[in-house]
């Protein structure tokens, strides 16, 4: 690749094909990948193929590194610890179908067991990730429509498939995670906002008015739009109530206090 940070190993046909140089990553979790601090655009540029308005570009810089499920949480996953799963049937697909009460209690219950085993720091904890974290997470350090490049590739993604497939499918992207582009959307933890202010330090916007829509990202299942449903930069959001093709993966990290929170209308909140 171009960065030269990443190398890109030809010989491997299936797996791990991108590696970054640098130094070792803290220790997390089984299945959880370090994603270090950076900068990024977030959004899109006005060229962009099924830009809507709400992609306004803009740079955010995120000071903190956090642990990131490398895949969405599995129906074998939830089942284990809560009981009960929903979705498409399949022990390796990803639980969707949730209400975003249900995703929040499945991370209430796993982040004592991690603790528990030393697996996070205490002054840590496990939650949805944030929009910003989200999107930073999936481009890896690319500015195109997919982290790969601007061209949606089949061989990469599984978005232009309308079933469910077993989490880890597509190709993972340089910071090691999958499913980022196609498989089910995932919840995020902000409340939607049209916009945020031009730069921001670590934002998450506020869930401030019962009823209003929660952010989404990700996914596909669509063979008509794979290249807007999945592009790096798309929004969607939803309400609290039960949605389809929608599943969640968790992130780890310190606690919201000491992120810049913003209101539903894109205005800074001083004290949160």
């Amino acid at each position: 690749t171009e960065d030269p940070f990443y190398f890109y190993d030809e010989s491997r046909t299936q797996g791990k094909r991108f590696y970054r140089v640098g130094e070792n990553p803290p220790a997390g979790p089984p299945g959880y990948v370090w994603i270090p601090p950076g900068e990024f655009m977030m959004g899109s540029p006005e060229s962009e193929e099924g830009r809507n308005a709400d992609e306004i570009l803009h740079p955010v810089r995120i000071t903190y590194g956090f642990w990131m499920k490398e895949t969405e949480v599995t129906q074998g996953e939830f089942a284990q610890l809560m009981g009960w799963s929903r979705g498409q049937p399949g022990f390796n697909k990803a639980v969707s179908d949730l209400y975003y009460s249900e995703a929040n209690e499945f991370i209430d219950k796993i982040g004592p067991k991690f603790k528990g085993k030393g697996l996070v720091p205490n002054d840590y904890v496990v939650r949805l990730p944030t929009e910003a974290e989200w999107e930073y997470a999936c481009r890896a350090g690319s500015q195109t429509v997919f982290w790969w490049g601007d061209e949606y590739n089949e061989n990469w993604s599984t978005a232009h498939i309308i079933s469910h497939t077993d989490v880890g499918t597509s190709c993972m992207n340089p910071f090691g995670l999958y499913d980022m582009h196609g498989s089910v959307s995932e919840m995020c933890i902000d409340a939607y906002a049209s916009r945020y202010p031009f730069f921001i330090e670590d934002p998450y916007v506020i869930y401030e008015i019962s009823g209003s829509s929660r952010i989404v990202r990700g996914g596909g299942l669509n063979p008509s739009s794979e290249t807007i449903a999945s592009r790096s930069a798309s929004r969607t959001s939803r309400t609290g109530s039960q949605q389809s093709n929608i599943g969640f993966r968790p992130v780890i990290s310190k606690k919201l206090g000491y992120l810049n929170a913003i209101d539903q209308s894109g205005r800074l909140i001083e004290n949160p």
